[in-house]
């Protein structure tokens, strides 16, 4: 029997038993995903596999990591859709498909396997960007007949059913609120106030240069009536204010004291 090969970009052969298949089965999936649905749980897929085999180097587990390539291809039939993770070497698509398997058991509260627990432990069940990212590939499973199946070459395939969904999301929750890493610091800031609630007193703020204009709650120490928000809002500010930051996030902000920063005139230019 010929062997059956696809092709990557460069031209390599890729064996079919050097892929992964995470095979979406039920009713959600016949064909009516959602285009901004599918494009998280792809990115997340994606970001968890880098995220292994960078840890995998790190490890000397996994020698040059920059020839391990990764594709991935969807396919679609009647009440499924697949993403198939393909591989140019056995042993890569082995070893990294086991640690997913295991970091899903792990957040699933299901039995783990033989792998070595303590590595899966220390690297990859306490790693943030792979634990973060296994809501969006658990997040398409909409119905009760839902199922996700991790098939990997040469292991027994994984089933992820729908009430697996709640038991990794309340999981993943509790890691999130056991290592997330408060900061707290003052400094002076850029920026527009962007959205107001007088009766609340809360505000938000747009950091000058900020990417998709992130809106951060603020609210101001110093009095502040309708009159001088009115003068604000057209304008550009420079605050000094109190930081709470979340995992390097800035999650809000307290303005001490505000500026307007005003328009330059033609006869100052």
């Amino acid at each position: 029997m010929v062997k059956e090969f696809q092709k990557s970009f460069s031209g390599e052969n890729l064996s079919k038993e050097e892929e992964i298949n995470l095979i979406y089965d039920g009713p959600s999936f016949d064909g009516k995903m959602e285009l901004n649905k599918l494009t998280s749980q792809l990115k997340s897929t994606e970001l968890i596999l880098q995220e292994t085999i960078t840890t995998l180097h790190k490890e000397k587990k996994l020698r040059n990591p920059e020839n391990t390539k990764v594709y991935l291809e969807l396919k679609r039939s009647s009440f499924k859709e697949i993403i198939s993770i393909i591989f140019n070497h056995p042993l890569s698509v082995f070893i990294v498909g086991s640690i997913i398997v295991e970091v899903f058991k792990k957040y699933a509260n299901k039995k783990k396997g033989k792998k070595d627990e303590k590595t899966i432990e220390n690297n990859f069940v306490n790693n943030k960007i792979i634990v973060n990212n296994l809501n969006m590939m658990v997040n398409p499973l909409q119905d009760k007949r839902d199922k996700l199946i991790i098939r990997i070459p040469n292991r027994e395939d994984t089933e992820i059913y729908f009430q697996d969904k709640e038991v990794i999301q309340k999981n993943v929750s509790r890691f999130k609120k056991e290592t997330k890493v408060l900061n707290y610091y003052e400094d002076e800031f850029t920026g527009f106030l962007n959205s107001i609630n007088v009766r609340q007193k809360r505000y938000g703020f747009i950091l000058e240069g900020t990417k998709n204009n992130y809106i951060i709650p603020v609210t101001f120490d110093e009095g502040i009536d309708l009159e001088e928000i009115a003068k604000i809002l057209p304008e550009k500010i420079r605050i000094k204010a109190r930081v709470e930051e979340e995992d390097g996030d800035v999650k809000r902000m307290h303005i001490l004291n505000h500026k307007i920063i005003k328009k330059k005139t033609l006869l100052e230019y």
